[in-house]
């Protein structure tokens, strides 16, 4: 497939704008999306190429609601693209705590992938609740615990 297109857009969220980049192909036909949640470098333009419309945002600044904005705004072909024929999401750290949230209270989402997610009591509690495939990758290095850099919080990932 060519290179995806890359389009931007903007949307009020509960911290501030989502800042939403859309990378897919030219074709206006309806293709599963996913939605990436922070620091996987180059996946954007690898699901592009592979059919998905890969929807990228700053996992730092989003909410499980301001999540729930950008699917409903993809459903209503808000962003540039056609309503997904499914979405899933993928969601590293931060991100994958997000991810998680927004999973177990969005029945859009069909699919979920977290890399080395962090856990806090609400996290633990809506992963019991997620009831859609989802494939668990644990922190490297068996590193279960880290410091935040920002808040200097200890957080602990799930496993």
């Amino acid at each position: 497939m060519a290179t995806p297109i890359l389009e931007r857009h903007t949307l009020p969220g509960a911290l501030g704008d989502i800042l939403i980049d859309i990378r897919g192909a030219a074709g206006r036909a309806p293709r599963p999306a996913v939605i990436i949640l922070q620091g996987f470098s180059g996946l954007e333009e690898r699901l592009g190429r592979a059919g998905f419309t890969a929807v990228s945002l700053d996992a730092g600044s989003v909410t499980p609601s301001d999540l729930e904005s950008v699917i409903a705004a993809l459903d209503r072909s808000e962003l540039g693209v056609p309503r997904p024929t499914s979405i899933g999401m993928v969601g590293q750290g931060r991100g994958g705590g997000t991810a998680i949230l927004a999973a177990a209270g969005t029945p859009r989402i069909a699919t979920l992938v977290t890399w080395a997610a962090i856990s806090s009591a609400p996290v633990e509690a809506a992963a019991q609740r997620v009831r859609v495939p989802w494939l668990r990758v644990p922190p490297a290095s068996g590193l279960e615990r880290v410091s935040d850099d920002t808040t200097g919080w200890l957080i602990r990932h799930l496993p």
